[in-house]
């Protein structure tokens, strides 16, 4: 009964955020992303034109029906926090408990990137949560056969999912080998050889267009270009943090709990390789999905005490991130 009052409480988060992203679109705040007033005119004229084909199709089943932009829009946040919330049930199977559930809800609502992903990059952030539910639920299982067919899902809503495609196969190598070939490529990622090694590649190969074409992926004003020392040491903190705790008590951990930090550093692999560009948070967002989840993971496989006196905390994380939601992320008062 324990576990299903949780998921019930869950789901009252997850559909008053909704609510809230909902009218948000409803009435036209556009100020949280550039993205905003495009898909507003892509749903409102029903103009999918060169977008993906699974983006298409959630558009038109909605216009079919005239659903609002609002409640289509909800639906994508939903969607999206519902299946990260599935997703970290994956992680905390064994650890049930209403601290974890709050503190996996205050992570979440603190990472700039969720809200992103579900007012202004809703295709990847749809893709994102696919994938990731793919990765943990059949990649991490050997269950290739349903991986493919989610991975390929994923790529009908947004395109550059595909781009983790080449590095798919890291996640083979054993634990220490691909630390250590994480560590040299975020190295080479610092000093920039990886954008030079990536460029005179696309030129051998005649294929100089894939190289413009990321470095200058958009026109609009930039705020994360080429590496950025905040932005990499985000993406990099998880694995700095888990590596001592890993070599000083391996016991701890279990194949799962390996896979899965090996499964972000594989996704690290695109920001790493292609974060010269613009926007390079877009890389790196395909690994942060996984973020919240990574400090889950370890705080309970460190067996971390959750009294009385660490729920009064993970409490208090809870309801301060939901007013750093709505009033620092979102601006609310723009709607009282």
């Amino acid at each position: 009964m324990r576990i299903k009052k949780l998921d019930l409480f869950s789901l009252l988060v997850i559909l008053l955020v909704s609510y809230i992203i909902s009218t948000i679109w409803d009435i036209g705040i556009t100020k949280l992303g550039p993205d905003m007033p495009a898909y507003i005119n892509m749903y409102i004229s029903n103009n999918t034109y060169g977008r993906e084909v699974g983006f298409e199709f959630l558009i038109n089943f909605f216009n079919f029906f005239n659903f609002s932009v609002g409640f289509f829009f909800g639906f994508i946040c939903f969607f999206i926090t519902t299946i990260y919330y599935i997703n970290s049930k994956k992680i905390l199977f064994d650890k049930n408990n209403i601290s974890y559930t709050l503190l996996f809800f205050a992570l979440i609502f603190y990472s700039s990137w969720y809200i992103n992903a579900i007012v202004n990059g809703v295709r990847q952030g749809i893709s994102l949560s696919i994938l990731h539910f793919a990765c943990l639920y059949f990649l991490t299982e050997k269950k290739y056969l349903k991986f493919i067919l989610f991975f390929i899902i994923a790529i009908l809503f947004h395109y550059s999912t595909i781009l983790i495609l080449p590095f798919l196969f890291l996640y083979l190598f054993s634990f220490k080998k691909l630390v250590f070939l994480w560590i040299v490529i975020s190295i080479f990622y610092i000093l920039g050889f990886n954008e030079i090694i990536f460029m005179k590649i696309t030129s051998l190969l005649n294929l100089e267009s894939v190289y413009f074409k990321i470095k200058d992926y958009s026109s609009y004003q930039i705020q994360y270009y080429g590496f950025n020392w905040d932005l990499f040491l985000y993406t990099v903190f998880p694995i700095i943090f888990f590596l001592p705790f890993y070599f000083l008590k391996k016991n701890l951990f279990d194949n799962f709990t390996i896979n899965v930090f090996k499964l972000y550093m594989v996704l690290c692999f695109p920001y790493f390789i292609f974060g010269f560009s613009n926007y390079s948070n877009r890389y790196a967002v395909i690994a942060w999905f996984l973020y919240p989840l990574l400090i889950l993971l370890t705080i309970r496989k460190i067996n971390f005490k959750l009294n009385f006196l660490s729920f009064l905390i993970v409490l208090f994380l809870f309801i301060s991130s939901i007013f750093y939601f709505c009033i620092i992320r979102l601006n609310l008062q723009e709607m009282l």
